[in-house]
């Protein structure tokens, strides 16, 4: 599957998460009369004043209690984007799906002499997750690792104060969490933001992306509740951009137009 761009890939993504609120809102359906035996006659006074189809009060009582517990739940989600490139994708998810929108800071920890790679990442609180394997491959020293991890730590605090200056982390206590990003590719900087909301005990944990290598479907999948990726690819070398016809890094500017939005 190819994404015209992030824009695109966010709406087709919401279409497919309104599948999965559903099945949510379905498997958390409660008891019409016991939320509206005291709403009912005001209600049906009002449908029948606007001359809607007549329904039985058993069938209104059915569907406003599944409307009311649709909208439970959607006031009891948080989208969380990972900048840069996950806040057009979580932007477009919020909006189209109309729940709460905001950023996580998680970053890669880079390979020094490739910093497009990276062999772990680093989560808002200091936790860090670390490919063992591929620090073994790459034959990192703990000295390098430290100060690798160092420089990652300094750059998130600088995007958090720049993101959220001093507006606190929303509290996810209780709450549906949907973490979204443009694509997972070792699905280390993913799995920091993961370990990182399960500090906040949230009801549920969602991943939700576009595309994703097989590696980090595997690595991810069974730390969540729902994995949603579009377009899994098994094939080798992996790169998000290959999902995207148009694939650009996207700048603090454009991060800060969609937060204010």
């Amino acid at each position: 599957m190819i994404f015209k761009d992030r824009t695109e890939a966010g709406k087709i993504l919401a279409k497919k998460l309104f599948q999965t609120l559903n099945i949510l809102r379905e498997e958390k359906a409660i008891k019409p009369k016991e939320v509206f035996i005291k709403k009912k006659k005001k209600v049906v006074k009002n449908i029948l004043e606007k001359k809607v189809e007549e329904e039985t009060e058993e069938e209104l009582e059915n569907r406003l209690g599944k409307e009311e517990e649709a909208e439970k739940i959607r006031k009891n989600i948080t989208v969380l984007a990972i900048p840069n490139g996950g806040v057009a994708v979580g932007y477009e998810v919020s909006k189209l799906l109309n729940i709460d929108f905001d950023v996580i800071v998680c970053r890669k920890v880079q390979i020094p002499w490739n910093p497009e790679a990276g062999y772990g990442s680093v989560a808002p609180d200091g936790s860090c997750f670390l490919n063992k394997k591929l620090v073994f491959a790459l034959g990192l020293s703990d000295r390098i690792i430290k100060q690798n991890i160092k420089e990652t730590m300094n750059q998130i605090k600088k995007r958090i104060e720049k993101y959220r200056g001093k507006k606190p982390f929303p509290k996810l206590k209780d709450k549906i969490v949907i973490l979204v990003d443009d694509g997972l590719a070792s699905g280390f900087t993913m799995l920091a933001s993961i370990e990182f909301v399960k500090k906040k005990k949230p009801e549920k944990i969602i991943v939700a992306v576009p595309t994703a290598s097989g590696s980090a479907y595997q690595l991810v999948r069974p730390e969540i509740d729902k994995l949603i990726a579009l377009d899994v690819r098994y094939a080798y070398p992996f790169a998000v951009a290959d999902a995207y016809e148009n694939w650009y890094d996207v700048s603090d500017e454009e991060v800060l137009k969609y937060l204010k939005k």
